[in-house]
Protein backbone atom coordinates (compact mmCIF):
# COMPACT_ATOMS: atom_id res chain seq x y z
CA UNK A 1 0.00 0.00 0.00
CA UNK A 2 0.68 3.76 -0.86
CA UNK A 3 1.87 5.05 2.95
CA UNK A 4 0.39 8.87 3.50
CA UNK A 5 3.76 10.53 3.00
CA UNK A 6 3.85 9.00 -0.42
CA UNK A 7 0.89 10.50 -1.70
CA UNK A 8 0.92 13.91 -2.97
CA UNK A 9 3.12 16.44 -4.24
CA UNK A 10 3.88 18.69 -1.80
CA UNK A 11 3.40 22.26 -2.62
CA UNK A 12 4.28 25.70 -0.29
CA UNK A 13 2.64 28.73 -1.44
CA UNK A 14 4.59 32.14 -0.90
CA UNK A 15 1.28 33.83 -0.01
CA UNK A 16 1.14 35.60 3.39
CA UNK A 17 -2.45 34.39 3.28
CA UNK A 18 -3.29 30.79 2.60
CA UNK A 19 -5.19 30.47 -0.71
CA UNK A 20 -8.11 29.65 -1.60
CA UNK A 21 -8.25 26.04 -2.90
CA UNK A 22 -10.43 23.34 -2.91
CA UNK A 23 -8.39 20.22 -2.02
CA UNK A 24 -10.24 16.52 -2.59
CA UNK A 25 -8.21 13.29 -2.06
CA UNK A 26 -9.74 9.66 -2.27
CA UNK A 27 -7.84 6.61 -1.98
CA UNK A 28 -9.06 2.56 -3.17
CA UNK A 29 -6.24 0.00 -3.21
CA UNK A 30 -3.40 0.17 -4.25
CA UNK A 31 -3.49 4.43 -6.06
CA UNK A 32 -5.28 7.11 -4.62
CA UNK A 33 -6.11 10.44 -6.24
CA UNK A 34 -5.63 14.43 -5.20
CA UNK A 35 -7.99 16.76 -7.15
CA UNK A 36 -6.49 20.39 -6.29
CA UNK A 37 -7.86 23.37 -7.53
CA UNK A 38 -6.74 27.15 -7.03
CA UNK A 39 -8.25 30.19 -7.19
CA UNK A 40 -6.69 33.70 -8.20
CA UNK A 41 -2.72 34.60 -8.96
CA UNK A 42 -0.53 32.12 -6.95
CA UNK A 43 2.72 31.47 -6.48
CA UNK A 44 4.28 28.33 -5.47
CA UNK A 45 7.31 25.95 -5.16
CA UNK A 46 6.53 22.12 -5.32
CA UNK A 47 8.47 18.72 -4.78
CA UNK A 48 7.71 15.40 -5.44
CA UNK A 49 9.58 11.71 -4.82
CA UNK A 50 8.58 8.55 -3.89
CA UNK A 51 8.39 4.93 -4.15
CA UNK A 52 5.17 5.19 -5.90
CA UNK A 53 4.36 6.68 -9.76
CA UNK A 54 2.53 9.84 -10.19
CA UNK A 55 0.60 10.45 -12.91
CA UNK A 56 -1.08 14.19 -12.96
CA UNK A 57 -2.93 15.81 -16.07
CA UNK A 58 -2.78 19.77 -15.76
CA UNK A 59 -5.08 22.90 -16.34
CA UNK A 60 -2.46 25.35 -15.26
CA UNK A 61 -1.61 29.15 -16.74
CA UNK A 62 1.34 30.52 -15.53
CA UNK A 63 3.10 34.19 -15.64
CA UNK A 64 6.32 32.25 -15.09
CA UNK A 65 7.82 29.11 -13.78
CA UNK A 66 10.26 26.43 -14.13
CA UNK A 67 10.60 22.68 -14.02
CA UNK A 68 12.90 19.81 -13.54
CA UNK A 69 13.09 16.41 -13.06
CA UNK A 70 15.65 13.88 -12.45
CA UNK A 71 18.42 13.55 -14.83
CA UNK A 72 16.13 15.59 -17.30
CA UNK A 73 16.70 19.24 -18.19
CA UNK A 74 14.29 21.94 -16.94
CA UNK A 75 11.90 22.85 -18.97
CA UNK A 76 9.70 26.66 -18.70
CA UNK A 77 5.88 25.79 -20.31
CA UNK A 78 3.72 28.67 -19.07
CA UNK A 79 0.29 26.88 -21.14
CA UNK A 80 -0.23 23.17 -19.02
CA UNK A 81 -3.71 23.00 -20.20
CA UNK A 82 -4.41 19.55 -21.11
CA UNK A 83 -0.72 18.42 -20.53
CA UNK A 84 -0.01 15.00 -18.48
CA UNK A 85 3.19 13.98 -16.54
CA UNK A 86 4.39 11.10 -15.66
CA UNK A 87 7.21 10.45 -12.69
CA UNK A 88 7.90 7.03 -11.71
CA UNK A 89 9.27 5.90 -8.61
CA UNK A 90 12.24 7.64 -7.03
CA UNK A 91 12.26 9.87 -10.01
CA UNK A 92 12.11 13.54 -8.54
CA UNK A 93 9.57 16.71 -9.74
CA UNK A 94 10.46 19.93 -8.18
CA UNK A 95 10.18 23.52 -9.16
CA UNK A 96 8.19 26.62 -9.29
CA UNK A 97 5.01 28.42 -10.72
CA UNK A 98 3.53 31.76 -10.74
CA UNK A 99 0.08 31.03 -11.97
CA UNK A 100 -2.18 33.69 -14.13
CA UNK A 101 -5.57 35.40 -12.26
CA UNK A 102 -7.78 32.06 -12.88
CA UNK A 103 -9.20 29.24 -11.66
CA UNK A 104 -6.18 26.93 -11.57
CA UNK A 105 -6.17 22.72 -10.75
CA UNK A 106 -4.87 19.71 -11.35
CA UNK A 107 -5.78 16.26 -10.26
CA UNK A 108 -2.91 13.82 -9.45
CA UNK A 109 -2.72 9.58 -9.38
CA UNK A 110 -0.21 7.99 -7.21
CA UNK A 111 -0.41 4.42 -7.36
CA UNK A 112 1.94 1.09 -6.51
CA UNK A 113 4.40 -0.03 -8.91
CA UNK A 114 2.59 -3.37 -8.86
CA UNK A 115 -0.63 -2.74 -9.83
CA UNK A 116 -0.31 -4.21 -13.39
CA UNK A 117 0.78 -7.47 -11.96
CA UNK A 118 -1.96 -7.76 -9.23
CA UNK A 119 -5.21 -6.63 -11.27
CA UNK A 120 -4.16 -8.45 -14.27
CA UNK A 121 -1.70 -11.60 -13.68
CA UNK A 122 0.79 -9.35 -15.72
CA UNK A 123 4.14 -9.36 -15.62
CA UNK A 124 4.58 -5.32 -15.16
CA UNK A 125 5.76 -2.86 -17.49
CA UNK A 126 6.11 -3.56 -21.01
CA UNK A 127 9.15 -1.40 -20.77
CA UNK A 128 10.55 0.57 -18.18
CA UNK A 129 8.65 3.37 -17.15
CA UNK A 130 9.63 6.15 -18.32
CA UNK A 131 9.72 10.05 -16.50
CA UNK A 132 7.59 12.41 -19.33
CA UNK A 133 7.13 16.05 -18.75
CA UNK A 134 4.48 18.42 -20.00
CA UNK A 135 2.85 15.90 -22.68
CA UNK A 136 -0.01 15.23 -24.43
CA UNK A 137 -1.72 11.59 -24.84
CA UNK A 138 -5.62 11.68 -25.91
CA UNK A 139 -6.87 8.73 -24.30
CA UNK A 140 -5.20 9.19 -21.30
CA UNK A 141 -6.01 12.34 -21.30
CA UNK A 142 -10.05 11.77 -21.59
CA UNK A 143 -9.45 9.42 -19.00
CA UNK A 144 -7.62 11.57 -16.48
CA UNK A 145 -10.69 13.98 -17.44
CA UNK A 146 -12.91 12.11 -16.28
CA UNK A 147 -11.52 11.04 -12.91
CA UNK A 148 -10.95 14.51 -12.45
CA UNK A 149 -14.16 15.53 -13.24
CA UNK A 150 -15.53 12.39 -10.93
CA UNK A 151 -13.28 13.85 -8.19
CA UNK A 152 -14.64 17.04 -8.80
CA UNK A 153 -18.75 15.66 -8.03
CA UNK A 154 -17.58 14.43 -4.60
CA UNK A 155 -20.51 12.34 -5.11
CA UNK A 156 -19.89 9.11 -2.99
CA UNK A 157 -22.37 6.80 -5.22
CA UNK A 158 -19.47 7.55 -7.92
CA UNK A 159 -17.01 6.11 -6.02
CA UNK A 160 -16.98 2.87 -7.99
CA UNK A 161 -16.78 4.63 -10.88
CA UNK A 162 -13.78 7.29 -10.32
CA UNK A 163 -11.77 3.78 -9.19
CA UNK A 164 -12.66 2.55 -12.38
CA UNK A 165 -11.02 5.46 -13.92
CA UNK A 166 -7.92 5.02 -12.23
CA UNK A 167 -7.26 1.56 -12.90
CA UNK A 168 -7.80 2.60 -16.39
CA UNK A 169 -5.83 5.73 -16.16
CA UNK A 170 -3.26 2.94 -15.53
CA UNK A 171 -3.54 0.70 -18.58
CA UNK A 172 -3.22 3.72 -20.52
CA UNK A 173 -0.07 4.75 -19.39
CA UNK A 174 1.37 1.60 -19.89
CA UNK A 175 0.24 1.26 -23.39
CA UNK A 176 1.52 4.84 -24.07
CA UNK A 177 4.54 3.84 -22.50
CA UNK A 178 4.65 0.83 -24.53
CA UNK A 179 3.85 2.23 -28.00
CA UNK A 180 1.26 -0.66 -28.13
CA UNK A 181 -2.54 -1.42 -27.34
CA UNK A 182 -4.17 -2.39 -24.51
CA UNK A 183 -2.73 -5.74 -22.65
CA UNK A 184 -4.87 -8.79 -24.21
CA UNK A 185 -6.29 -9.59 -21.07
CA UNK A 186 -8.24 -13.08 -21.67
CA UNK A 187 -12.27 -12.66 -21.01
CA UNK A 188 -12.88 -14.47 -17.87
CA UNK A 189 -16.42 -15.23 -18.96
CA UNK A 190 -19.79 -14.05 -17.21
CA UNK A 191 -20.12 -14.78 -13.07
CA UNK A 192 -21.05 -17.86 -11.93
CA UNK A 193 -24.37 -17.70 -10.51
CA UNK A 194 -23.06 -18.36 -6.87
CA UNK A 195 -21.58 -14.76 -7.66
CA UNK A 196 -23.76 -13.26 -8.96
CA UNK A 197 -26.43 -13.54 -5.71
CA UNK A 198 -23.23 -13.01 -3.68
CA UNK A 199 -22.74 -9.43 -5.24
CA UNK A 200 -26.64 -8.40 -6.22
CA UNK A 201 -27.22 -9.43 -2.07
CA UNK A 202 -24.33 -7.73 -1.13
CA UNK A 203 -25.05 -4.93 -3.23
CA UNK A 204 -28.85 -4.28 -2.04
CA UNK A 205 -27.71 -4.90 1.48
CA UNK A 206 -25.26 -1.55 0.90
CA UNK A 207 -26.80 0.67 -0.67
CA UNK A 208 -27.43 3.14 2.24
CA UNK A 209 -23.06 3.84 1.52
CA UNK A 210 -20.23 4.08 -1.15
CA UNK A 211 -19.65 0.88 -2.49
CA UNK A 212 -15.95 0.78 -3.87
CA UNK A 213 -15.07 -1.29 -6.91
CA UNK A 214 -12.85 -3.28 -4.53
CA UNK A 215 -15.36 -4.46 -2.08
CA UNK A 216 -17.98 -5.63 -4.47
CA UNK A 217 -15.12 -7.56 -6.55
CA UNK A 218 -14.28 -8.88 -3.36
CA UNK A 219 -17.43 -10.66 -3.08
CA UNK A 220 -16.91 -12.53 -6.13
CA UNK A 221 -13.50 -13.00 -5.42
CA UNK A 222 -11.80 -11.39 -8.43
CA UNK A 223 -9.36 -8.48 -9.07
CA UNK A 224 -11.41 -5.70 -10.38
CA UNK A 225 -9.87 -5.88 -13.34
CA UNK A 226 -11.49 -8.96 -14.01
CA UNK A 227 -14.32 -8.45 -12.18
CA UNK A 228 -15.84 -5.21 -14.15
CA UNK A 229 -15.72 -7.37 -17.79
CA UNK A 230 -17.30 -10.52 -16.29
CA UNK A 231 -19.57 -8.22 -14.19
CA UNK A 232 -20.49 -6.46 -17.57
CA UNK A 233 -21.18 -10.06 -19.18
CA UNK A 234 -23.29 -11.04 -16.47
CA UNK A 235 -25.48 -7.66 -15.78
CA UNK A 236 -25.02 -5.94 -19.34
CA UNK A 237 -23.75 -2.80 -17.28
CA UNK A 238 -20.57 -1.40 -15.50
CA UNK A 239 -20.79 -1.81 -12.05
CA UNK A 240 -21.15 1.91 -11.46
CA UNK A 241 -24.20 1.77 -13.66
CA UNK A 242 -25.70 -1.40 -11.71
CA UNK A 243 -25.25 0.47 -8.50
CA UNK A 244 -27.03 3.48 -9.34
CA UNK A 245 -29.98 2.22 -11.26
CA UNK A 246 -30.58 -0.40 -8.10
CA UNK A 247 -30.21 2.90 -5.96
CA UNK A 248 -32.93 4.72 -8.08
CA UNK A 249 -35.11 1.80 -8.18
CA UNK A 250 -34.86 1.36 -4.32
CA UNK A 251 -35.64 5.12 -4.05
CA UNK A 252 -38.80 5.00 -5.94
CA UNK A 253 -40.22 2.22 -3.77
CA UNK A 254 -39.97 4.19 -0.78
CA UNK A 255 -40.99 7.35 -2.23
CA UNK A 256 -44.34 5.16 -3.40
CA UNK A 257 -44.68 3.16 -0.51
CA UNK A 258 -43.57 4.88 2.43
CA UNK A 259 -44.37 8.91 4.05
CA UNK A 260 -40.21 9.23 4.56
CA UNK A 261 -38.95 12.52 3.69
CA UNK A 262 -37.08 12.88 0.66
CA UNK A 263 -33.65 13.64 2.71
CA UNK A 264 -34.06 10.35 4.59
CA UNK A 265 -34.75 8.17 1.08
CA UNK A 266 -31.60 9.97 0.00
CA UNK A 267 -29.49 9.04 2.78
CA UNK A 268 -31.07 5.61 2.86
CA UNK A 269 -30.11 5.02 -0.77
CA UNK A 270 -26.73 5.87 -0.68
CA UNK A 271 -26.41 9.74 -1.88
CA UNK A 272 -24.56 12.50 0.09
CA UNK A 273 -27.23 15.20 -0.18
CA UNK A 274 -30.45 15.64 -1.11
CA UNK A 275 -29.55 17.75 -4.00
CA UNK A 276 -27.20 14.99 -5.58
CA UNK A 277 -30.10 12.35 -4.75
CA UNK A 278 -32.35 15.09 -7.25
CA UNK A 279 -29.99 15.16 -9.67
CA UNK A 280 -29.45 11.33 -10.14
CA UNK A 281 -33.13 10.82 -9.68
CA UNK A 282 -34.06 13.38 -12.64
CA UNK A 283 -31.41 12.18 -14.64
CA UNK A 284 -32.47 8.97 -14.78
CA UNK A 285 -36.12 9.09 -13.90
CA UNK A 286 -37.20 12.21 -15.56
CA UNK A 287 -38.38 14.38 -12.88
CA UNK A 288 -37.59 15.14 -9.36
CA UNK A 289 -38.14 12.84 -6.65
CA UNK A 290 -41.23 15.06 -5.24
CA UNK A 291 -42.62 15.26 -8.71
CA UNK A 292 -42.40 11.34 -9.01
CA UNK A 293 -44.27 11.28 -5.04
CA UNK A 294 -47.05 13.31 -5.98
CA UNK A 295 -47.65 11.48 -9.61
CA UNK A 296 -48.13 8.67 -8.01
CA UNK A 297 -50.28 9.56 -4.99
CA UNK A 298 -52.72 11.24 -7.33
Amino acid sequence: MISAHEKFVSLKFRDVEPPTNIQRTHEWKGFCVERVEMTGAREFSYDWSGCAHYLALHDLKLVDGETAMTDATSQRTLDLCDRLTFAPKDCRVSGWSSLKNRTNSFVALTFSPDMLTEEVDQAGWAVAPQPRLYFSDRALQSTMSKLQAAIAADDPRGSAYAETLGLLAVFELNRMQSGTALPDIPDSGALSVRQERLVREFIAENLHRSLSLAEVSGVAALTRFHFTRAFSKTFGASPHAYILKTRIERAKELLMGSSLPISAIAAQTGFNSQNHFAAAFRSWVGCTPSQFRRARND
